[in-house]
């Protein structure tokens, strides 16, 4: 990425587009990343990506949307709602303070999006705080709030409090059972399978590196899976359950 970050360097079309090759690369791993709970690649992946238009503020503005989004996933798990939804309205207003300054247009549509995810952290804000009034902290009460973490987003609050089960829970089949819920959510296709697609053995790369290849875009596989696993999952019967812990049935 030599020069791209150097405002006194020119840049064409065709440096321009391999820098969003790069930035999209960059944010693939990133919900990657955020979908297994990782915040620290996360976090290293979403500043790479930033930092490769960071002297081109002008081409960098029609990412920037999903962009935002995807970092607000990451502020939610581990600073959490409230820094979140901040985030997101500077993050808005800079938008469009850059906008009027580039004379970019076309960006009313994201920015109302971005408004309406700032409004759904104050509705898992609010959601949260009903737990916490009722959770006695049991594994079953816990199991709710994983489902909420999921239903809002936030795969780095689900997974860290499905670790602190781990170490609570004594009965492994149960674990193994609510471990794999929590995957079919976030990771319904995990970047070590695209090795098969390519006809090699799963997990083609060493265990050090990771795999050859990455998978398709989180979005694209979410749209390509896309059914109500609500009724997937186990132990849960539909909108009425509640949500129970998987395999535990309530009388």
């Amino acid at each position: 990425m030599t020069g791209l970050d150097d405002p006194g360097v020119y840049k064409d079309d065709q440096a321009v587009q391999i820098a969003r090759n790069y930035v999209s690369s960059y944010t693939r791993l990133a919900a990657q990343y955020l979908a297994q709970g990782d915040p620290e690649r996360t976090a290293l992946c979403l500043d790479r990506a930033e930092q490769v238009f960071s002297a081109m503020p002008a081409e960098w503005l029609p990412i920037m949307p999903s962009f935002v989004m995807l970092k607000s996933r990451l502020f939610m798990g581990t600073q959490g709602t409230g820094a979140a939804r901040q985030f997101v309205m500077e993050s808005t207003a800079y938008m469009e303070s850059l906008a009027v300054s580039t004379g970019t247009r076309g960006l009313d549509s994201a920015i109302t999006q971005l408004a309406a995810v700032a409004r759904e952290f104050e509705q898992a804000e609010a959601f949260s705080a009903v737990i916490d009034s009722i959770s006695d902290g049991s594994p079953g009460q816990e199991w709710i709030r994983i489902e909420a973490a999921l239903a809002f987003g936030d795969y780095i609050t689900a997974r860290d409090i499905l670790r602190t089960l781990g170490e609570e829970i004594e009965d492994p089949v149960l674990l193994d059972l609510m471990e794999t819920t929590v995957d079919r959510h976030t990771i319904p296709q995990p970047l070590q399978l695209r090795a098969q697609h390519n006809g090699h053995r799963p997990g083609g790369g060493d265990r050090q590196h990771g795999p050859e290849q990455p998978g398709p875009p989180v979005e694209d596989r979410h749209r390509n899976h896309r059914h109500d696993h609500r009724n997937d999952r186990p132990g849960v019967t539909g909108r009425g359950n509640g949500g129970g812990i998987p395999g535990k049935h309530h009388g």
